[in-house]
């Protein structure tokens, strides 16, 4: 027995009041259920937590137009078909549009069933009308249940769905119209406007993902130029590097430098640095010259990239690991820009490590020409900057503060170079004219360091380690919280080493007279949070050395 088509549709539960006795009425079933598909596989909008697809218009004409029995069985049919289309998906959104489809589809279904029990008098119209806020309020808390829970809020979520229905309903009014008062010839219209509208739509959409993701990662990318001219040491930078490439730890990143005197190159790793010597030339041939990556290459066992970071050839990065991987994800342009601002930080960051270096060594020389003009002071300076650096630990102090205590320090008597010897050597009481200009050293120090910019707060530290808190210091007299906190630290550390060291003035004195010494002066000579640091340091045994 051969079944006609009405037999099949009538078996199958589609035929509903006659509906598609006539071809034509097949035509637009079949064009609603494909143009559903469609739009249901390719949304127009995507995000990490949300999706939207025009399939929702054709879910809705259906209820609108057609019994309820008919539009439901269609609904489901082009949603588990779109499902089809997304079957290599994993994931919330892949999940989150199946069970969202058939959540809307089942209220639309179920209000179609039950008002009319509730409200014999109402239409199929009305009550497709009255679940609609059930379809809207099932498409939000479907993806929400599935999405990320640091995701948008549920009000965020509700406004820009409702956004989206706007637009949906006025397509439906649309669809709906054409449907009942143009036919299947109406029915195709819509169809395939509506397709057309999502096709570009979602093209649209494609583009704006790929813009927005170079956007994000030009931003990554400025972000970490920032942390690493941070940086202070090698490892640091390189433990950001492999921050961003490929996560902490993992070792993936190694910075070759080449020393151009003797064709030698230094490896520099978050483990440390280390030279590897006659193998220039060598190193040199594999790689490729200026910016850009090489071929794979395997580097101390590991396989990986290298990327050329200087136009001379005497800077590259091996990459290897998961860091390769992302590595070799980015555009051309994201990876120029990469290379770029790697090359250009890691001079700039090595350029200031040097410059630092070198002013302590400067500092330092400084300081020790100061004490070597009393023969008793030698190392004072030196001792009083570990010391303080020790405090500053206890106090957990920023490693800024920390970088600038550590120079104030090692210059706090820098002002006695323009002291003449035999003053800063007498023995026995000094004049008031002596004491005087021994009293102006701090002030005579700064102005010394006052023309160095970037070195303000060093200034401040040189010029006040001798200020007092109830103003009885020098040579500002300033009093309490107008001292800054930096030169109370060198304060504490500077008498404490001044009473343990031999002076023309005393004689060793041990640890326990000097902190009581200090003790005695807590709160009204010296910052009580200073001289607890100072006990906690020297009962721990943890003074720092420079």
């Amino acid at each position: 027995m051969i079944l006609d088509i009405n037999t099949l549709l009538e078996s199958s539960g589609l035929f509903a009041a006659g509906i598609l006795a006539s071809s034509d009425s097949l035509v637009s079933l079949l064009a609603i259920i494909a143009a559903g598909t469609i739009t249901g596989g390719l949304p127009i909008i995507r995000s990490k937590w949300m999706e939207f697809s025009l399939s929702r218009v054709f879910m809705l004409t259906l209820y609108f137009a057609w019994p309820a029995d008919l539009a439901f069985e269609a609904s489901v049919a082009f949603t588990l078909l779109g499902a089809l289309f997304r079957v290599r998906e994993s994931g919330r959104l892949f999940w989150g549009y199946l069970a969202s489809g058939i959540v809307a589809t089942s209220l639309l279904r179920a209000s179609l069933h039950f008002l009319p029990d509730l409200i014999p008098e109402i239409s199929d119209f009305g009550c497709a009308a009255v679940a609609l806020p059930l379809v809207i309020l099932g498409d939000i808390l479907v993806p929400h249940a599935l999405s990320p829970p640091l995701g948008p809020t549920l009000i965020i979520r509700l406004r820009r769905t409702l956004g989206f229905y706007v637009a949906v309903l006025l397509l439906t009014l649309i669809t709906t119209i054409l449907l009942v008062q143009g036919g299947y010839p109406g029915a195709v219209m819509a169809a395939v406007s509506v397709t057309g509208f999502s096709i570009i739509g979602r093209a649209m959409d494609n583009r704006f993902q790929i813009n927005r993701g170079k956007v994000r990662a030009l931003t990554e990318q400025s972000e970490l130029a920032t942390r690493l001219m941070s940086s202070e040491t090698s490892t640091e930078f390189l433990e950001l590097l492999e921050d961003y490439l490929s996560g902490p730890g993992a070792d993936d990143v190694i910075l070759l430098t080449r020393v151009l005197k003797d064709n030698d190159w230094v490896f520099w790793s978050t483990s440390g640095q280390k030279e590897l010597p006659g193998g220039g030339e060598c190193i040199l041939d594999r790689f490729a010259d200026g910016y850009g990556l090489t071929a794979p290459f395997t580097l101390n066992g590991k396989h990986g990239l290298a990327a050329g970071l200087s136009d001379e050839g005497n800077q590259y990065l091996f990459i290897s690991g998961k860091a390769a991987e992302r590595v070799r994800t980015m555009t051309p342009a994201l990876l120029d820009n990469f290379l770029l601002l790697v090359s250009h930080t890691w001079e700039a960051v090595g350029h200031s490590m040097k410059s630092e270096r070198s002013f302590l060594a400067a500092a330092v020389l400084l300081a020790r020409l100061a004490d070597s003009k009393d023969d008793y002071t030698h190392g004072h300076s030196i001792r009083v900057s570990g010391l303080s650096c020790a405090i500053g630990e206890e106090l957990g102090i920023s490693p800024e503060a920390m970088k600038t205590l550590r120079v104030g320090a090692i210059l706090h008597d820098l002002g006695k170079l323009a002291i003449p010897a035999e003053i800063l050597t007498k023995r026995g009481l000094l004049t008031r004219q002596e004491r005087e200009i021994i009293e102006n050293h701090p002030a005579e120090g700064a102005g010394i360091v006052s023309g160095l910019s970037g070195y303000e707060q060093v200034t401040t530290i040189i010029r006040s380690h001798h200020e007092r808190l109830d103003g009885k210091g020098y040579p500002d007299r300033l009093i309490a919280e107008d001292i800054p906190f930096l030169a109370r630290i060198v304060a504490v550390a500077d008498t404490f080493d001044a009473i343990t060291s031999t002076r023309t003035y005393h004689t060793i004195t041990g640890r326990d007279t000097a902190m009581e010494t200090i003790r005695s002066g807590r709160g009204t000579q010296y910052d009580a949070r200073v001289v607890d640091a100072l006990e906690r340091v020297i009962a721990a045994g943890e003074e720092a050395e420079l």
